[in-house]
């Protein structure tokens, strides 16, 4: 256990560091950055509690031979926009980063970490669910934590994206499920069903399905199902509620709540299998670049494939990113370490652990998920488990008492 002022020193650590993360659209990004890098080096030239196993040592040999090949691709081009590859290039190193602030760091402040954390998620989730449903019912209030556009509503909270912030929720959510070390299943089930109605809200159908999967793992990974089936039912009804209560308060309103989620549900799924914003036209592109044969052993470059993009928008698809900008070769660089990390779960039967990682694979599939704040936090967390593998176990055991 943490003596008194040192368990308030995590806090305050803690509160800082979710209150930058989940605050990067109004304050600079370079503020959550300087903190992250501040504290992995008073880690290292303080105590170090945890183990520095292969499973640091493999990742950091192979983000090294990923980033060289990619400063060698950005170097054959012509014209390299220096600006933007160094920004992506940083961009990977963060899960290096954050893993090694992980993985020096002791359980009691992780357990600190994860802990206030679960605040920060409950506390947004219900702030920005009543400050949609006000928005929707046709008043303003902190209208810029909703995104407008073509009559359509979608929450994107304090991060400038409602992909970034269903990113950032789902992400950090499956951080909060790996590493919490006491499991009540009671006193967690308002943060179970408010990040799951955050990410609708946000109405990123990359994070939509990739939640889903991720129920459906659980289900399939544990045979006995009277919890979950409870939080299904339960999800249910709340939902219902939810609209009972918005037809109560806002009587001269409903029919533009009602209409506003319609629209924005119809035209989400509508614009899925037509044009997918963009991203199809996008995706058609890469196509080209992969028929020559420089490009598609080494890539066009760290972040350049954007700027050759016709279509102005990401290229919301990770695997896609990886391909075109660093060719097969860092492709399957880069995957190698993701497989390494599946490895090492799957040795050590970390089942729940498995169907959260696999989830975060299916959301990459439709976002740039790779290059997040979210993302590394969350393979931080891996990497902690698997070092700290007596902290998964004792997890999981309690976990399998109260299924």
């Amino acid at each position: 256990m943490v003596n008194g002022s040192r368990y308030m020193l995590h806090c305050v650590g803690a509160v800082i560091f979710w209150f930058l993360f989940f605050c990067r659209g109004v304050f600079p990004t370079g503020l959550y950055d300087l903190f992250l890098l501040s504290a992995v080096f008073l880690l290292l030239f303080g105590s170090w509690s945890g183990n520095f196993l292969k499973e640091i040592s493999v990742i950091l040999a192979v983000l090294t031979g990923f980033l060289l090949l990619g400063f060698i691709s950005l170097v054959m081009q012509d014209v390299p926009d220096l600006q933007v590859a160094s920004k992506t290039m940083y961009l990977y190193i963060v899960p290096v980063v954050s893993a090694l602030f992980l993985s020096f760091s002791s359980r009691d402040f992780v357990e600190v970490w994860v802990r206030i954390l679960g605040r920060f998620l409950l506390f947004q989730c219900l702030m920005f669910f009543v400050v949609y449903l006000i928005n929707a019912s046709g008043m303003s209030f902190l209208d810029f934590v909703v995104y407008r556009r073509s009559g359509f509503l979608r929450l994107q909270g304090f991060m400038g994206s409602p992909n970034y912030f269903a990113i950032s929720l789902f992400s950090s959510y499956l951080v909060y499920s790996l590493l919490r070390k006491k499991l009540s299943i009671e006193s967690n089930a308002c943060l179970e069903i408010f990040v799951r109605v955050g990410v609708f809200l946000a109405f990123s159908r990359a994070a939509i399905i990739a939640f889903v999967f991720y129920d459906v793992l659980r289900i399939a990974f544990f045979s006995q199902l009277s919890v979950i089936a409870k939080g299904f039912i339960g999800f249910c009804v709340f939902v219902l509620a939810v609209f009972l209560c918005a037809n109560f308060f806002f009587k001269d309103a409903t029919e533009k709540i009602y209409e506003k989620l319609s629209i924005t549900v119809e035209y989400r799924v509508q614009d899925l299998v037509t044009s997918g914003s963009g991203r199809f036209d996008i995706w058609d592109e890469a196509g080209e670049y992969l028929g020559y044969a420089k490009y598609a052993l080494i890539g066009v470059g760290p972040g350049q494939y954007f700027g050759m993009q016709g279509v102005d928008n990401q290229t919301h698809n990770s695997y896609m990113k990886l391909i075109v900008e660093h060719g097969v070769i860092g492709f399957f660089l880069y995957m190698s370490w993701l497989a390494f990390l599946m490895y090492g779960l799957i040795t050590k039967k970390m089942r729940f652990e498995q169907a959260a990682f696999l989830s975060i694979l299916v959301f990459s599939i439709g976002n740039d998920v790779f290059l997040t704040k979210g993302f590394s936090l969350f393979i931080a967390a891996i990497v902690f488990v698997l070092v700290n593998a007596g902290a998964a176990d004792e997890f999981r055991s309690r976990f399998a008492k109260k299924i």
